[in-house]
Formats: structure tokens, C-alpha cells, sequence
């Protein structure tokens, strides 16, 4: 998406640069006519009467809860962005990783849901959520747009720690298509809970779509009070449903958001489908009744206390993702380290300052002994996931073979035996090849997360 730009913006200077001057003249004047008449039409517009808008501001008069995620996302992404956009600096600021989350520090869910991979990712999520923010906080409330938000964002989080244990998972969207899912719920809820304030014979039948209305209608309290008894709006409330025209403004920044996720993979489908079914479970038991008043915030703690509960079971079966890479560097280390010494004691028997006894002791004492303690280690490694079970098997098998090369080695020593050396080399040479089919792997140093693909892949 960003390369497209790119492209855009350097056929857009050439064009300019490949203009004569009278063009460039004439081109500007084109783009002030335009962009005055787009001031004056906005203006125009802002001066008409919209009794949808009028409404939210009358519900409530400004957002709160959309700015300080907004913020927080945009000052996170400064700070984080000095320790650069690997995906080990996103680890160290909070970002999501199995071994790391599922080991104890499960307040990455709620911590990755703040930070961004990328720049281009914090503009289409911020715009999302400055959209939903003006007309969807205002129209439930600060505390059901913020409960729902984190919900759908965790569960998102949890979805992605079961599909990718071993990616980085960073990124707002997941909380951002929650709210996409309360907004469908509750114009869902429009619909079906809707009371005319005129005989049914005399509405029009194109007023409204799906909870979208082109001009919203009052809603006697007493008519909603009999369908709902946990209704307690007064007297001189008017209901506030979704116009047709603010559900035509939402249509493409969302079409946006939603191209931009599908096209960059950042949450993967099931966390995206996942985010989205949170926020629409959550809308369809909080937004009863969302046209008469926000919903009371004693439901609001109710329905979060069970979804808590819910993300508690999900996330249980998740526990203890180990990652293999970071003992395999260890296996690395002992092998090298081992050979090292053990060469060393080699040239000094060639010079006869070593027995082939002492030889023997050293693998005995030293050699096995740290290769026992190496394997010991993969035994309380816990549950390894699906991409890692091949390298284990592996380690697992050069470990074995490496073993008993140096047991045989040591056998032939302490026996002065060259039948049994020459065995002893050929279990070595059959270790060392699988040692080379474990030796490439990168891993980095224990406690620091893995160079895996970082972003919203939730």
C-alpha cells in the first residue's frame, strides 16, 4: 500500500514537472476555485440543522475515551519507534509474544493492542478510531465504547497467540473491529426495537436500513418502557438512531481499514472475524434499548466481569509456549565449547604431557555431564509449538547421537582400544551431521524475543 503510494506521488510530480507554465498557472487556479467551494460547502452544511447530530451532542456533548486512545497510540509510537521497528524492540515495549505471554506476562494482550509496527498501520487505525469515536462513543457511551474496545481487542490478542504463538503481535485493530461489530448491534437493535412516533401507515417504508435512518424520530419512553423494563429514561428523552448519511460518511474509511487489514494480513482472519464477533456478542446484550439512552453502566460491568471470565478459559490452554530456538543456541554453544577443550587435550596427549586416561576423564567428568544437563533442560521446555516440532526432533536426535559417541570414545580410551576409536568416529561423524542441520538457526540470546514478523498479526 505504501509502495502504491510512492508510485502515485512520483507520477504526480512528473506530470507537474512535464506541464508548461501556463498549465502549472492554470492548475492552481482549478485547485483554489475547488477547494473554496469545498470550504463553503462545508460550512454550508455545518449551518443546516441535523437533528441526528444535535442528538449525539445532546446524549454526549464530546468524546473522551477516543482521544486518549488516540493519544496513547501516537505518543507509544514515537517513544517506541526510537528503539527501533524490529520486532525485539516492539517485545521489550509490550507488543505480544507466545513464549513471553503465555509464560506470565499475559498483560501483553492488553499492552500490544497500543503499539504499531508501522506508521502507515497508526494513520488507517487512528482513522478508524477518530470516526467511530465521534459518533459511536457518543451514541453508547464513554464507558461501553471503552469496555467493548478492550474486550474485543484481548480476545483478538488471544485468537492471535493460538494461530501465530511464535510471530510478534502488535497493532489497535482488533479492539477497532470490536467496535465495527457494537456499532452493527446496536443499529441491529434500531431495528428491531423500532417505535415510530407516528402511525406505521404514515412512515415511509425507505426511512430507514438495517437502524440507518435519514432523520431520526422521537421515541415515547412509556412505548419502550413496556418492551424493555429495565428502561428507566426520562420523560423527555428523545430516541437517537443512526441517518443513512452518517452510515454513508462511516462506508469509506471503513472500506479502508477493512482493505488495508485483509490486503497487509496484519491480524489474520480468525482474529480479525474474532474482534469482530467480540464487539457484536457484547453489542447485542449492552445496546438494548441504545436509542432511548447509553446502556446503565451496572450492565456494562456485568456483561465485561463474564467476558473476563471467557478470555480467562480461552487463554488457560494457551499456557506455556516454550520456544525451542534459544536452547537450540545453547546446544550450539556446549558443542562448540566441548570440541574446543577437547581438542586442546588432544595436541597436549600428542605431546605427551596427556594420558589417553585423562582423555577419558575429561569426557567423563565434563564433556557428558553438560550434554546430559543440556537435554535435561528440553524436557521442561512445555508446549512446543507445531513450526518448532521438527527442530526439536532434530536437537533432540544429535543430542542422542552426540552422546553416545562420546560415551563410545570414552570406552575406547579407557581401554586403549583402536577398534573402538574408529567406531567412535563413525557415531561422531553420524552426530555432526545432524549438528548440521541445527547449526544455521539464529537464535538470539535468552530472555529476547526471536526475529519473527511483527505488526497487527493477531
Amino acid at each position: 500500500m505504501l509502495m502504491i503510494l510512492v508510485v502515485l506521488s512520483v507520477l504526480g510530480g512528473y506530470a507537474l514537472y512535464s506541464m508548461k507554465p501556463e498549465e502549472r498557472i492554470q492548475l492552481k487556479e482549478r485547485l483554489v476555485i475547488a477547494a473554496t467551494r469545498a470550504r463553503s460547502e462545508a460550512e454550508r452544511r455545518r449551518a443546516e440543522p441535523e437533528p441526528f447530530r444535535d442528538a449525539l451532542r445532546e446524549r454526549t456533548p464530546w468524546p473522551a475515551v477516543m482521544p486518549a486512545l488516540v493519544a496513547l497510540n501516537v505518543v507509544l509510537f514515537v517513544l517506541s519507534a526510537s528503539a527501533g521497528s524490529e520486532p525485539e524492540a516492539l517485545v521489550s515495549w509490550g507488543a505480544s509474544f507466545g513464549p513471553r505471554t503465555s509464560n506470565g506476562e499475559w498483560w501483553r494482550l492488553v499492552s500490544s493492542m497500543f503499539l504499531h509496527a508501522g506508521l502507515f498501520q497508526l494513520i488507517v487505525n487512528c482513522a478508524a478510531l477518530v470516526q467511530l469515536g465521534l459518533i459511536l462513543e457518543r451514541l453508547v457511551g464513554h464507558v461501553t465504547f471503552a469496555a467493548v474496545y478492550l474486550a474485543a481487542g484481548v480476545f483478538a490478542s488471544i485468537v492471535s497467540l493460538s494461530d501465530y504463538p511464535m510471530l510478534v503481535s502488535s497493532g489497535a485493530s482488533g479492539g477497532i473491529f470490536g467496535l465495527y461489530g457494537l456499532l452493527l448491534a446496536s443499529s441491529a437493535w434500531s431495528t428491531l426495537r423500532r417505535t415510530p412516533s407516528r402511525p406505521a401507515e404514515v412512515e415511509p417504508v425507505s426511512s430507514g436500513t438495517f437502524g440507518f435512518r435519514d432523520l431520526p424520530q422521537a421515541a415515547p419512553v412509556e412505548l419502550e418502557a413496556e418492551d424493555d423494563p429495565l428502561a428507566e429514561a426520562p420523560a423527555t428523552s428523545r430516541g437517537v438512531t443512526m441517518t443513512l448519511t452518517a452510515a454513508r460518511r462511516l462506508a469509506p474509511i471503513a472500506g479502508f481499514f477493512l482493505l488495508f487489514n485483509l490486503l497487509n494480513g496484519n491480524l489474520g482472519f480468525g482474529a480479525e472475524i474474532g474482534g469482530l464477533a467480540v464487539g457484536f456478542i457484547c453489542g447485542v446484550v449492552l445496546t438494548h434499548g441504545v436509542s432511548i439512552r447509553t446502556p446503565p453502566v451496572p450492565r456494562v460491568a456485568v456483561t465485561m466481569a463474564a467476558t473476563v471470565m471467557v478470555a480467562v478459559a480461552s487463554a488457560v490452554p494457551l499456557r506455556g509456549v516454550a520456544d525451542v530456538r534459544p536452547e537450540v543456541s545453547r546446544v550450539i554453544a556446549v558443542e562448540e565449547s566441548t570440541t574446543t577443550a577437547y581438542k586442546a587435550a588432544v595436541k597436549q596427549f600428542q605431546l605427551g604431557t596427556v594420558s589417553a586416561e585423562a582423555l577419558a576423564q575429561m569426557i567423563d567428568r565434563k564433556i557428558t555431564p553438560e550434554l546430559q544437563t543440556v537435554q535435561a533442560r528440553f524436557k521442561d521446555l512445555g508446549r512446543v509449538p507445531p513450526e518448532h516440532q521438527q527442530l526439536l526432533e532434530f536437537t533432540l536426535e544429535y543430542l542422542r547421537l552426540r552422546e553416545e559417541s562420546w560415551r563410545l570414545r570414552a570406552a575406547a580410551l579407557h581401554k586403549s582400544n583402536g577398534a573402538a576409536l574408529r567406531k567412535a568416529d563413525a557415531a561422531e561423524r553420524a552426530s555432526l551431521m545432524a549438528f548440521d542441520v541445527i547449526k544455521p538457526v539464529d537464535a538470539p540470546a535468552a530472555g529476547q524475543a526471536p526475529g519473527a514478523a511483527a505488526g497487527d498479526k493477531k
